[in-house]
């Protein structure tokens, strides 16, 4: 499980939170190949609120999420 969080507020008010929930399984373990399945969740949130006393001198209202579910192969030698 991961979790990181980023807050930036002197001049604009900006928020990034990320979440992941993962599972490993080794499928084949061998001296020279290894190869893993990878499933879980994600959630990755942005949002910024800026307004006239930022930096950038205009207002902004930015909200982005996104989440779901992920599968991965990895193949390492």
């Amino acid at each position: 499980m991961d979790l990181k969080y980023f807050r930036f507020d002197p001049l604009v008010d900006a928020e990034m939170f990320d979440f992941r929930i993962k599972a490993n399984a080794t499928i084949i373990s061998l001296a020279l190949l290894d190869v893993n399945l990878e499933i879980g969740y994600r959630v990755h949130r942005l949002q910024i609120f800026a307004g006239k006393n930022s930096f950038s001198g205009f207002n902004a209202n930015i909200k982005s999420e996104v989440s779901g579910f992920f599968g991965g192969l990895n193949i390492a030698f």
